[in-house]
């Protein structure tokens, strides 16, 4: 009876570390990458998601909004305010570059 009597599939687990090999063929094939590449508009959205809700309560006093529901509503609202400005300055600020030569 040969050394290596296990079957194939056995043989390919018994050595728990991986090859360098095998694992930069695995890094080409995964198609998940570490930082995806909208992380300058999702950080641009994070920032001024925080500075609307810095600012709602900052004014809260101001705009009388003690109680519970006009406080929540106003909270949600900057939010959403937030995203959208993050969104859309993080858009501008750094736009995809073009494949085409400058002119």
């Amino acid at each position: 009876m040969a050394h290596n009597a296990l079957p194939n599939h056995l043989l390919a687990t018994r050595n728990a570390t991986p090859l360098p090999t095998e694992i930069l063929e695995a890094r080409k094939s995964n198609a998940m990458k570490m930082y995806p590449d909208d992380w300058r508009v999702r950080v641009t959205t994070a920032l001024a998601v925080a500075a609307c809700m810095a600012a709602a309560l900052m004014l809260g006093p101001e705009l009388d909004t003690k109680e519970f529901w006009p406080g929540g509503l106003t909270i949600i609202g900057a939010i959403i305010v937030g995203i959208v400005l993050g969104q859309l300055v993080g858009r501008l600020l750094f736009r995809p570059s073009s494949n085409r030569p400058p002119k």
